[in-house]
This record gives C-alpha cells, structure tokens and sequence, in this order.
C-alpha cells in the first residue's frame, strides 16, 4: 500500500517583487510489508527569475525495505545558479547536508558541487552542458569520502 501527495503555490502575488517564490510539499506514506513502513516527506522553496535561481530543500524518511529496525533519514540541500539568462553561461553550487541513518552518529554526511554551465536554444527547449566538482566529506570528522568531476549533458523541453 502506498498513497502520495504533492502540493506547490506561490504565496506572493504576481504584482510583488517576490512573485517568483514557490513552495513545494511532497508526502509519501506506504509500507514495504505490514511491519516495514516507507514514509517520506519533502518541502521545497524556491526562486527563479532569468539571472538567478535558489532553491533549499528538507528531506524526512522513515524507512524499513530490508532490515528489522526502522531507519530514519533526514538531509537538507541548497543550490544556487547565477547565470547571464536562460541561454549563456552560468554558475552553479550546492550544498547537502545528509543523515543516512539517525541511529548512527557517523554516517552524516556534507556534499559541495561547483562548477558552470552553458545553455544554448535547441528548437523549442535548450541544451545545457555542464561541469561539476562533487565532494563528499564525513560530518563527523571533515573526511573526504569521494571527489568526482562531472561533465553532463542536460536536454530541457
């Protein structure tokens, strides 16, 4: 069994300077078998306008798929994205902060992404290249985890 739901608005009219902010609910509740629940919730804000977009998100999870005890995750992650507009080139970070397992102490961990991109009109969407530096440390004591370089292709339409 499992039922979800999801829910985005604007809390600002399209007259205020704050027009572009969303607010993003999503809430799964469902069960894996009769003792092993699989619940997640997520809230979202956001803002977009041409030259700039911010986004923070919180995570929320009770989870059992495989194990006797339940696992309750949590993580929280901002991103950001300046750019020259919707076409051009563009910086990008992030941040995650994430607890896989509450029961652990050691196994929160902290993710930075830098990098840029380039987007270019391709018909009626865009095509985004863009090139990342992921780090992944241990929370617990700064240890890094795993560095990767990223080039991706993004198709939008």
């Amino acid at each position: 069994f499992r039922s979800e739901g999801r829910a985005t608005f604007r809390p600002f009219s399209d007259e205020s300077s704050a027009k572009n902010v969303s607010i993003s609910g999503f809430y799964s509740y469902g069960w894996y078998a009769n003792d092993r629940p699989r619940n997640v919730a997520i809230v979202m804000g956001s803002y977009e306008e041409p030259h700039v977009v911010a986004t923070g998100q919180y995570l929320q999870a009770t989870d059992n798929p495989f194990v006797a005890a339940d696992i309750e995750r949590k993580g929280m992650s901002f991103f950001g994205e300046v750019r020259q507009g919707v076409t051009g080139w563009a910086g990008i970070g992030r941040i995650d902060f994430f607890d896989p397992n509450g029961a652990n102490k050691n196994d929160s961990q902290r993710r930075y992404v830098m990098g840029g991109a380039h987007w270019s009109q391709w018909g009626v969407g865009r095509l985004g290249l863009v090139i990342t530096l992921e780090q992944l440390f241990r929370a617990v004591n700064s240890e890094k985890i795993e560095s990767r370089l990223l080039v991706q292709t993004h198709v939008q339409f």
